[in-house]
């Protein structure tokens, strides 16, 4: 499948131009669409933009605003391809054009186009500037660095094929002068063959290195890629047997095809995969974090995640005192905490607490300590040490959502309702781009008739008829923040009894018009309330 790749600020205002207009666009060309916000690829951020940038067959860049991250995004664009970018801007900002780029064909489009509907007109003219990129010769270019540079090749990438195919070509001239060498030491120890069939010897090899080279790198991470996104299990397993049996992954591509693991759902695959991986890569941290978290879910496997989480955090257990045999990332500290919770070794957080506070100053390791021994003592039902973990976790780092969301748990475990709704509040302030607080906030209210509905006035037991009033103006919220979730959204409402809010959601969406206007009758001062307090 082709792929395009989306270079724009990740402002809430230009999210609508991205899912109505640009993937509209794009797959009606039949692209797979990629914005880099949206991927959930692990591994170094940057890495991940550059690789994408790179691949993509085509880039659409919005440079409104003059975001810095863009602009050097499409520095690296002209400079890895001669063509297949396409530059948008909005209209009011024409006059303010970089120079840098003046004299390239940016297609200009209207501010309001929501108000004026001008989407198709828009969404036509981008098809039409994909079709001219996609029907351009090799002689065609939209970069300014190609066309200073008119003997670079088409894609930079091509550089790295003709580097590998000069390694392979080293590599069997090395082959070449050994069979040389072999063979004057069996002439004149009189054992000497056939020259012919030498040369078929040589010629098998070469033809097998070739063959296997697709098992190589970027070459495998492409094919699987593909294999994923059409959806082809038992082909996506059969490829990636062969490339551990017969070719190389380095650490970054074994986290790309983790990811791909997961995302195609074959689990036995995905554990067998990271298992080989870490194998490979025996320092990654990643790696192994990855392979300790998939064996908890295993019953068989929970020892060996168990040993790995040790090995990992390089703690000891001599006389029954825990001691530390190095010093790792905050990543892993936080993978271990996850992976002993999944194994219910609570008493063992607990116990570990000292060692770890003592080895680690830093205030992130600290919080993230005194939160983990709190969710320990809150699996056990200890819910006054819970909160005294947890009240110690928020004087060292208050800016923390966890630490608000830890306190959250522990306030609704003891019934103490207006306490928790706060701390959901909190979480919010803390956060206020996570959507996962809009939906706790919104579930709250509907499981326990709780909110707040004046600033005035603490939280408190409300009527089940009002719940609507005060939890759906959350979830609108968080649709309007990020529109292709939307059906974690029409799933909420729905399961809530709202389905004529749900109707009125998607009409609104496919109709692509205003969320808050459709619903004029609620009242999303609470949400005001929590954004005003984010913002102090």
């Amino acid at each position: 499948m082709k792929k395009a790749f989306v270079i724009m600020p990740y402002a809430k205002s230009f999210n609508r131009l991205y899912s109505i207009i640009i993937q509209g666009a794009l797959e009606k060309m039949g692209y797979e669409c990629v914005r880099q916000d949206m991927t959930g690829q692990g591994g170094h951020i940057m890495t991940n933009v550059i690789r994408n940038i790179a691949e993509a067959d085509i880039s659409i860049v919005d440079i409104s605003d003059q975001n810095w991250n863009v602009a050097y995004e499409l520095g690296i664009r002209h400079t890895m391809t001669k063509n297949g970018t396409i530059i948008m801007c909005r209209k009011d900002q024409k006059e303010n054009e970089p120079f840098d780029i003046q004299g390239v064909n940016i297609l200009y489009y209207d501010p309001n186009w929501m108000e004026t509907f001008s989407e198709d007109q828009i969404i036509s003219e981008l098809v039409k500037r994909i079709e001219v990129a996609e029907s351009s010769s090799v002689t065609t270019s939209d970069s300014p660095v190609h066309d200073v540079y008119t003997d670079l090749p088409e894609s930079m990438l091509q550089l790295l094929d003709a580097a590998q195919a000069d390694r392979l070509q080293e590599r069997l001239k090395v082959l070449q002068e050994e069979n040389d060498q072999l063979k004057k030491r069996l002439e004149n120890a009189g054992l000497s063959e056939d020259r012919q069939e030498q040369v078929v010897d040589i010629r098998t090899a070469i033809a097998q290195a070739i063959e296997n080279s697709v098992y190589y790198s970027d070459g495998a991470v492409q094919k699987l890629r593909e294999l994923q996104a059409n959806g082809q299990k038992k082909e996506f397993a059969d490829f990636l047997t062969d490339v551990l049996e017969k070719g190389y992954l380095d650490e970054f591509d074994c986290k790309v095809v983790y990811d791909l693991c997961r995302r195609i759902g074959i689990p036995p695959l995905t554990k067998v995969f990271l298992e080989q991986a870490a194998k490979l890569h025996p320092d990654s941290e990643e790696l192994n974090i990855y392979l300790a978290t998939e064996l908890c879910a295993s019953y068989k496997d929970r020892e060996k995640a168990f040993i790995i989480a040790n090995e990992m955090i390089g703690i000891t257990k001599r006389d029954g005192q825990y001691a530390l045999t190095k010093h790792v990332s905050t990543a892993v500290i936080k993978a271990f905490f996850d992976v002993y919770n999944k194994l219910k070794k609570f008493d063992e957080i607990i116990a570990m607490q000292d060692v770890l506070l003592h080895e680690y100053g830093k205030r992130d390791v600290q919080a993230l300590v005194h939160r983990s021994v709190s969710a320990a003592y809150l699996k056990q039902d200890k819910l006054e040490e819970a909160e005294r973990s947890c009240l110690t976790a928020l004087e060292i780092a208050p800016e923390h959502s966890l630490n608000h969301y830890r306190m959250y748990q522990i306030k609704r475990a003891a019934e103490q309702l207006t306490d928790a709704y706060i701390e959901l509040e909190q979480c919010i302030d803390c956060a206020p781009n996570d959507e996962d607080y809009y939906y706790m906030v919104a579930g709250f209210i509907c499981d326990e008739y709780v909110a707040r509905t004046s600033a005035e006035e603490l939280p408190h037991v409300i009527n089940g008829r009002l719940c609507r009033n005060y939890a759906v103006p959350f979830i609108i919220y968080a649709l309007n923040m990020n529109p292709g979730a939307y059906s974690r959204a029409i799933d909420f409402l729905n399961r809530n009894g709202y389905n004529e809010d749900a109707k009125r959601c998607i009409h609104v969406l496919k109709e692509r018009g205003d969320l808050f206007a459709e619903f004029s009758d609620l009242d999303f001062s609470m949400v005001a309330f929590c954004l005003e307090n984010a913002e102090k």
